[in-house]
């Protein structure tokens, strides 16, 4: 095993992964945690049912290679919420961070947001802005509001946290029950609970991964994923977190934008 000869951070990092995804990307996203200058002390990896021999043996080299690896096997795919609730109960620290398997750490990430919450000890959730990359290799810095209030007023229109730069506190995660079990949205729906327990945000105003904005992506954002994202509006509604003049709002613009052909969705997300 490697023991990395960087300072290391009481954070533990949380990855999803599952049959469909590239075992290529996963090997890049998880280098790029080792390139930091400052490396978390536990990286958990959920494998969510079964997965190909090439993922399976790429995996069984890392946990072999880095003693800060652990991995877990479920044995039936139930879904990226189940996966992630049953991470948090596996992470030995208070502070954890999220990455997708598909998504690159950059600019000392943990290090960075782990500053803020020795900080600002009554701070939840930790985000950033990220560097989204497109074909012919075009470059776009998405933006985020940042401050606690911003993020609030955003979060009834819109979710405003990049689900894979965020560092969250353990307890107060699971303190509201953890990630809802729906299919879809699942960060969006916790954020939403997270504002009603009057949990503080924050969004760091640098990019903290880089991801990639593709055709699978926006072939995702589909009218199925709009019937997720109603559920979050009613719940709002329900709630009296929105008004019915937001709900309705909300419901018809995202019933367009996940109604339009991929090359228009495209370029609205270009512009957003």
């Amino acid at each position: 095993m490697i023991n990395n000869n960087k300072n290391t951070l009481e954070v533990s990092v949380l990855i999803a992964v599952h049959h469909a995804i590239n075992p290529i990307q996963v090997r890049v996203s998880i280098e790029s945690i080792f390139l930091q200058k400052n490396i978390p002390n536990q990286i958990v990896i959920i494998v969510d049912g079964s997965i190909g021999i090439e993922l399976s043996e790429y995996l069984l080299h890392l946990s072999l290679k880095y003693n800060q690896i652990v991995i877990f096997y479920l044995k039936k795919n139930k879904g990226l919420a189940y996966a992630l609730n049953y991470g948090l109960q596996k992470s030995n620290y208070e502070l954890i961070a999220r990455l997708d398997p598909d998504d690159i750490v950059v600019n000392n990430r943990f290090f960075e947001q782990k500053k803020e919450f020795d900080k600002n000890q009554t701070l939840s959730v930790c985000g950033s802005y990220a560097q989204e990359t497109y074909k012919n290799n075009k470059k776009k810095l998405l933006k985020k509001p940042s401050k606690d209030n911003e993020i609030k007023v955003s979060l009834k229109i819109k979710n405003p946290i990049i689900h894979s730069t965020v560092m969250f506190k353990k307890s107060d995660i699971q303190s509201i029950g953890g990630y809802p079990s729906i299919y879809k949205c699942q960060d969006y729906l916790l954020w939403i609970k997270c504002m009603e327990n009057s949990l503080i945000f924050k969004n760091i105003d640098k990019a903290f991964v880089i991801s990639k904005l593709d055709k699978s992506l926006m072939m995702r954002r589909d009218l199925n994923y709009f019937r997720f994202e109603k559920i979050i509006y009613n719940y709002m509604l329900e709630k009296k977190i929105i008004n019915k003049y937001f709900f309705y709002l909300n419901i018809v613009f995202r019933f367009i934008l996940r109604s339009l052909p991929y090359p228009l969705k495209f370029l609205l997300y270009q512009i957003r």
